[in-house]
């Protein structure tokens, strides 16, 4: 269950990946990990570009009664582009919308490419996000 909307907590600048500023911030990696340790590249182009890259974690939990489950997925491994990005906000009279940041201890939703031959977009939502990291370095195609 989306967890509601709380607008009286600011969340820490550290644990949010707000998806308008990746246009901003130029060329960058990110790595956003899961409850379920999947583990999500995000490279940005600084032109409004994105893209991510999913790495389940096969060890983590694969039981049965487990809480979270890190489940294998079409195209793990592989680089997607994103076309949206964001978590659900769920208001008080029950209207939800996508707010257009990852934050920690909410589900991350990606539309990406379409994964199959008839369809538009694929939609991704995760399990709580647990931790946003900014990775060191150059993004691909930077020198």
């Amino acid at each position: 269950m989306p967890k509601p909307e709380n607008p009286d907590t600011d969340p820490d600048v550290a644990d949010v990946l707000h998806a308008p500023d990746l246009q901003h911030e130029g060329a960058g990696r990110w790595l956003v990990e899961t409850a379920s340790r999947s583990r999500y590249l995000v490279t940005t182009d600084g032109g409004g570009g994105a893209t991510l890259t999913r790495t389940p974690d096969p060890t983590f939990n694969q039981t049965p009664d487990a809480e979270w489950r890190s489940a294998a997925l079409r195209r793990d491994e592989a680089t997607l582009r994103i076309i949206a990005a964001g978590r659900l906000r769920v208001a008080d009279d029950g209207e939800t919308s996508l707010v257009p940041e990852i934050r920690v201890g909410f589900p991350a939703i990606w539309v990406i490419e379409p994964l199959a031959e008839d369809a538009a977009f694929t939609t991704r939502t995760t399990t709580d996000v647990v931790s946003i990291a900014r990775l060191p370095g150059p993004a691909r195609g930077e020198g």
